[in-house]
Formats: C-alpha cells, structure tokens, sequence
C-alpha cells in the first residue's frame, strides 16, 4: 500500500491454485470426494469457474483445499449475485440458493481478497463452425435447460468443420472480456467427455460436424455430443 501516492497491488504469488465447493449434497467435504473441483480459468492466477445445476435451500461453500482451512462463503458473494439468485446465508457463512436453477460460479481468490460471482451461464460455440469464429456472438449462444437433467443446446450449425478445426465451445463469466474466450474454452473429445482447458495450451479438436448440427452439452455428468441432420 502507498499511502503517499494513494496506489495499491495485490501480490498475485499469493494467489490460490486450486479450488473446491462442497455443501450440504456433497456430504459436507466429510471425504476429499465430499469436494468438487472448479476449473482454473487460463493465464489468470487465482480465478476459477464451473456450471452447477443448484436446488432451492442447497447450501454450498468454497476452500482452496479439500479441507475446511480458508473456506469461502456468502461474505465473498457479489451484490449482482444475491440478487440474481436470491442467496442467503446463516452462522456458518453458508450460501443458501433461494432460486434453482443452472448457473455459473467465477470464483477469485487472491492474497486476503475473494469474490464470488453467481450468475445465468452464457456458452458459445467458437471456432471455424461458429457464426463469430473467433469472436463472441449471440447467434452462437446455446439455450440453458431448466431442469438439472437437461441439455445445454446449440443453435443450429450453419457451417461445417474442417480438417484442420472441430467444435470449440466457450463459457463466457461477466467477469471476463470477449477476447478472453479461450481462458475459459471447452472442447468435446470422441469419447463424448467434456475436456475443459484450464491452464493447459491449445486443446486437440477431435469432434466434427456438418452443417445442420446442433451440439448438446451435460454439465451434470460433463458429456457432449453433436446431433447430426
């Protein structure tokens, strides 16, 4: 802190390197199993995301760890995401979801600094069969199911992949810019698993499609597949 010059910076070597929620459907973290791991956002030290589907009166909580030291709770919510998802809370820092529902969780945690963000999930096709191919665009946006068994859709594809580029998908947090789509970008391997990019490089594109697909996304059990016409 530089009082003179009214500056600050946070050190980001302090930033965590792993994140973890758990809560009252995850048996509490009793067992490093009781903890579902976010995924790191890229070239952004400290920062993570995930899609949940969360019931009304779920009550979840965050640590770096698979252990309770350093929780995060309701005190690192954003304003935007209280009211969004009318969250509560009680004497255990607990985040009670008042509306169910798929969302987003972009989740900061840096020195003594976190933030969580809880908001309606945007995904994206990106890539040489998207409308903005390297651009974020609405024509691209899949519709969000409304229940927690449903499938994430795609519009429908109106130009087909190629050798050299398959199906790239992005999440888009409010938290980033349109040109940070690859922090947070997503593919779909031949076996139908979702493989999120995290830190890694550029990902492998193995999933084709022709125009007149759509793709279908299962955050539940982190599956994709293409339907073809």
């Amino acid at each position: 802190m530089d009082i003179v010059n009214y500056r600050f910076t946070v050190d980001d070597n302090n930033a965590a390197t792993e994140m973890y929620m758990t809560g009252d459907l995850y048996n509490w973290g009793n067992t490093a199993t009781d903890w579902i791991q976010l995924t790191p956002v890229g070239d952004t030290k400290g920062a993570f995301w995930g899609i949940y589907y969360f019931k009304a009166g779920e009550k979840i909580k965050f640590a770096p760890q698979t252990t309770w030291d350093s929780s995060i709770g309701y005190d690192a919510v954003s304003d935007e995401s209280m009211q969004l998802v009318g969250l509560s809370t009680d004497g255990d820092q607990n985040i009670i979801f008042g509306n169910p529902g798929w969302y987003l969780v972009y989740l900061s945690s840096v020195g003594n600094t976190n933030v969580i963000e809880i908001e309606i999930p945007k995904v994206y096709l990106m890539g040489v069969a998207s409308v903005g191919i390297w651009s974020v665009s609405e024509e691209d946006l899949f519709t969000v199911p409304e229940g927690e068994d449903g499938e994430f859709v795609s519009p429908v594809l109106t130009k087909a992949t190629t050798e050299d580029g398959g199906i790239r998908i992005c999440a888009r947090p409010s938290a980033l810019s349109n040109d940070d789509w690859w922090k947070t970008e997503f593919i779909i391997n031949d076996e139908g698993k979702i493989l999120y990019r995290g830190n890694g490089g550029e990902q492998n594109i193995l999933l084709q499609a022709v125009v007149g697909s759509k793709v279908y996304l299962n955050f539940k059990n982190n599956t994709g597949r293409v339907s073809n016409p």
